[in-house]
């Protein structure tokens, strides 16, 4: 991660436990997970301007959360700018695997993204 913000000159944090659950996870979701993170950090490099980028993860009664936090400009979510997909194909990710995104911001208030999954098939995120 840090090879991809050290060049935009945006400094990383990481909040990862030392030692997490082993836990299979099924390849769809895996793969949704990295794409919606992904998006949610170039998100932060392309339109938020942002100074620091922490990446949050944890794994609470068998949910998954990721969380991608940055200090830059923020937007007004319930006003998303035309022809942005991002958030919609963010959104449309977790769905197909369960699981759930969840987006907190403001204008000159940074940006949260958090994705949650949950890591039992039979319980909701």
């Amino acid at each position: 991660m840090s090879l991809f913000l050290r060049p935009a000159g945006i400094a990383c944090e990481l909040d990862i436990p030392l030692i997490l659950p082993e836990v299979m996870l099924a390849s769809d979701v895996r793969h949704n997970l990295f794409l919606t993170t992904k998006e949610a950090l170039n998100n932060a490099v392309k339109h938020g301007a942002p100074r620091r980028v922490w990446l949050g993860l944890t794994v609470d009664d068998g949910l998954l959360t990721l969380t991608v936090r940055d200090d830059g400009c923020g937007f007004s979510p319930a006003t998303p700018a035309a022809g942005a997909d991002g958030l919609g194909n963010m959104r449309h990710r977790l769905a197909a695997i369960g699981g759930e995104l969840h987006v907190l911001s403001a204008p000159g208030q940074g940006t949260t993204i958090t994705l949650q999954v949950s890591l039992n098939p039979n319980q909701p995120a």
